[in-house]
């Protein structure tokens, strides 16, 4: 679930045949500030799971499928592992309720339905989930900018890298540092520090705009970005674009409108065709150590590239 959806209003599929019981659950449901999405067989439920919900009241008294079955079907659809399904069930036998939760419903209620039961479930399981994915968010976000924090790099690098290795694709990453960063805290104060970090993390995600490239704050004045399926040329000019950006705060930004101080970042970029014989990490190393060794040159406000192809072959 994307957690920028947490305050809106929650949608449900509801799979009910009973005319009787959808009447009386559009009220219910509508009353208490729910919308929904109806069907009345597993024939068309099955049509309506590619669709992103908040709750499925799930009826398991189909005329034309078992509700285990369809139950199965939901669980496998890959958005809607971890949406809560409320069964709607005419029986109370241990045997059957135990199915249910073996499938995995997370509640269930007896017809007929009773609203202020019914209301009291779907409240809370929703709020449970939403929460759940907020908490879920915060523990791989950094605070102060909204990019991925260490801890997620190591899951998301993993996972891409072993996508490049199997596709034979090229890999890229930049190592972004943010040149003279403790004179921005020291001169303006790390409230202006922290402005500064906002506005590059910012730069940094318009341009590293596919669902595959991911931005990191790696640490405190530094921000990787992992750019899968970018050959060298591609992440070059990527990076001089940021390189630029990030100059031309001292325009756009507020907080260097009055100030002497020029923003600039001095970016290592590195690349290389992913073998079983390397791994993720010594490409960002090999990237933050062609940044470092210019840096340390007085060469800053620079973008450097190297291909690691190329050095393991010489």
């Amino acid at each position: 679930m994307d957690t920028d959806q947490q305050f809106s209003m929650p949608h449900l599929l509801v799979i009910e045949d009973d005319r009787v019981c959808l009447t009386a659950l559009s009220h219910m449901l509508h009353n208490n500030g729910y919308e929904m999405t109806l069907a009345t067989s597993g024939e068309i439920a099955l049509g309506l799971l590619d669709h992103p919900y908040d709750l499925i009241l799930l009826d398991l008294g189909l005329p034309d499928m078992s509700g285990h079955e369809l139950l199965q079907a939901i669980k496998k659809q890959p958005t809607l592992t971890d949406v809560p399904v409320i069964c709607v069930t005419a029986s109370e036998r241990y045997k059957d309720i135990q199915q249910m939760f073996t499938g995995g419903v997370l509640d269930y209620v007896i017809k007929p339905y009773h609203e202020l039961v019914l209301i009291s479930k779907i409240r809370t399981l929703i709020d449970l989930r939403r929460k759940t994915a907020l908490l879920n968010k915060l523990a791989v976000r950094d605070a102060l900018t909204g990019v991925y924090n260490r801890r997620a790099l190591d899951e998301r690098l993993a996972n891409e890298w072993r996508r490049a290795m199997r596709y034979r694709h090229s890999f890229s990453v930049l190592m972004v540092d943010m040149d003279k960063f403790k004179e921005v805290n020291d001169l303006l104060g790390h409230k202006s520090g922290d402005e500064y970090l906002i506005y590059t993390a910012n730069i940094l995600q318009s341009h590293a705009r596919r669902p595959s490239d991911v931005v990191v704050r790696y640490g405190g004045d530094e921000f990787v970005v992992l750019l899968p399926d970018t050959g060298l040329e591609d992440a070059r000019v990527l990076a001089e674009r940021i390189r630029q950006d990030i100059e031309g705060l001292n325009d756009t930004a507020n907080l260097f409108k009055h100030t002497t101080l020029q923003p600039s970042a001095t970016i290592g970029c590195a690349t290389t065709i992913p073998a079983f014989d390397s791994n993720g990490w010594s490409l960002i190393e090999l990237a933050d150590q062609s940044m470092m060794s210019h840096k340390q040159q007085g060469q800053r406000n620079t973008v450097i590239c190297v291909d690691a192809n190329t050095l393991t072959n010489q």
